[in-house]
């Protein structure tokens, strides 16, 4: 990927993605698993984009985020089993189970599955702005997603707490989440924490 994006399985297995692809590495061996040129249509994990992001659990399931504008959010087995289309963009057509105009990071969840942060334009559905969602590893178009809501809303807070225009857009954000539920999120410019 442009940019490298680092994913602890265990204590000693990580998994990385860079320019040629995805690895899987212990302290004694080093494996490509998904090339960048493999033929994955795009679900291609080694994209030039500038806003890539991954995130890895304990079972090797992983979510990456390619980061070109309209990108798909790809979900994949560290193990080599395969990459998938987990969610698209509403660029790219069928939108369930939420609008998405871009997706922007992802973070473990310490309790399984994922965190999302996505940014929409409602889609007609009034839900616009940036968007915190719950995403469980076997997580489909119809079931396990559940939105994370939160008071203020993200998008009341980036409206009110803007100094200078897009400061605290969450385009280009990293998050991470503690055993507690407690979640981080990290913008270009400010640092965010979701208390549950």
């Amino acid at each position: 990927m442009y940019g490298e994006n680092l994913g602890v399985i265990d204590s000693n297995t990580i998994a990385y993605t860079e320019v040629r692809g995805l690895w899987v590495a212990t302290a004694s061996t080093e494996q490509l698993i998904y090339p960048a040129d493999g033929d994955y249509d795009d679900t291609r994990l080694a994209a030039d984009c500038a806003n890539t992001d991954f995130a890895m659990s304990p079972s090797g399931t992983f979510l990456a985020e390619p980061g070109c504008s309209g990108s798909p959010l790809v979900r994949g087995n560290a193990d080599g089993s395969g990459v998938e289309r987990l969610f698209v963009s509403d660029a790219l057509g069928p939108i369930p189970p939420f609008y998405a105009t871009q997706f922007m990071c992802v973070g473990r969840d310490p309790a399984g599955g994922f965190f999302l942060m996505l940014t929409s334009a409602g889609g007609g559905t009034g839900n616009s702005g940036p968007r915190l969602f719950h995403v469980n590893e076997d997580a489909t178009a119809e079931t396990g997603v559940t939105e994370v809501f939160t008071t203020p809303s993200f998008a009341e807070a980036q409206n009110t707490t803007l100094v200078f225009p897009y400061e605290s857009t969450f385009d280009e954000c990293s998050l991470a989440a503690a055993p507690n539920g407690t979640i981080f999120l990290r913008t270009s410019s400010q640092l965010w924490k979701v208390t549950p």
